[in-house]
């Protein structure tokens, strides 16, 4: 049987094209597995870029979103529910989900503690459910649900935002909002807010900015009211920031993308790396024999953007 490197295991489980496959493990396990398969699998759609880190912009001011995306409006319980993080400067703001690495680390842990060359088997099986009777051994699973890969870094002065989902690169041109202020007022966030509406790439948004924090930003790509928006929330009831916490920094924070390799993608070549990742990677090892399932999005996952 021929002997296959672990860098082409992970590759065959990551990829699209999923098969039911045994191989044998040679060699040693790089550290830097996770760069080498994104790079290795998405080279030929884009070019990749280098990155040195260097400071965008200072954050003196922090705010906590809970972001909730729901597949019908009538559902009880959300398809993502995570805690984001807005760090915002006088030019510039990152916005991410500062629990996620952490997250990651806990998954990819598991790797680093096998020995490759005590692994005798791996099968990798597609659309796989880790709760199958037939499978014995310990279960392990990477919920790409759980958490947000994106950091969206956003410049309020010329609506430029650059999105990095791991190992890609992504500029998009928002531009500016065509927001709709009305005289509608309200408390959130004990924050006395106005009401403004917008329609961004196939939604409708209600949006609560506040002039008590005067501040032209808001979560994910949202800007440009006369205050910071506390809550917004799509007309379909799928959709959902809002604040729960905001924090004036005693030290201010770098804003900077953090150095590396990149590939460099459009936006809806992101969202192809989106859907070929999946909805999860799970894992279930046995003694020596490792078993790799990989389940697609739902049928009726939608993202944020439909245009």
């Amino acid at each position: 049987m021929n002997k296959i490197t672990p860098a082409f295991i992970f590759l065959l489980a990551v990829s699209p094209a999923f098969a039911q496959i045994t191989v044998v493990s040679s060699g040693q396990m790089p550290d830097n597995l996770p760069d080498m398969v994104a790079i290795a699998a998405s080279a030929a759609n884009g070019t990749i870029e280098e990155l040195d880190t260097k400071s965008l912009d200072m954050a003196t001011v922090r705010a906590y979103y809970r972001f909730t995306q729901k597949e019908k409006a009538s559902d009880k319980s959300t398809l993502r529910n995570d805690m984001m993080t807005l760090d915002i400067g006088p030019q510039m703001s990152h916005y991410y989900d500062e629990t996620k690495p952490v997250k990651d680390s806990i998954a990819e842990s598991v790797f680093k503690t096998i020995n490759p060359a005590m692994i005798s088997s791996v099968s990798v099986i597609k659309n796989g459910d880790i709760f199958t009777e037939s499978l014995i051994g310990d279960r392990y699973e990477n919920n790409y649900y759980d958490g947000s890969f994106e950091k969206i870094y956003k410049n309020r002065s010329n609506g430029e935002v650059i999105i990095i989902d791991k190992n890609y690169k992504c500029a998009d041109a928002v531009g500016s909002f065509n927001w709709e202020i009305s005289p509608d007022t309200a408390t959130v966030f004990d924050y006395s807010c106005q009401k403004a509406t917008t329609r961004f790439r196939g939604r409708n948004y209600e949006a609560w900015f506040t002039s008590e924090v005067p501040i032209n930003d808001g979560p994910w790509k949202f800007y440009g009211l006369p205050g910071l928006i506390v809550k917004i929330k799509d007309s379909q009831g799928l959709i959902d920031f809002e604040c729960v916490g905001l924090q004036y920094l005693d030290q201010a924070y770098v804003i900077a993308i953090p150095q590396g390799k990149y590939i460099s993608c459009s936006r809806k070549d992101l969202e192809k790396v989106v859907i070929d990742r999946g909805a999860s990677l799970s894992y279930v090892i046995n003694g020596s024999s490792i078993t790799l399932l990989g389940k697609p999005l739902s049928p009726s996952f939608k993202f944020l953007e439909l245009e």
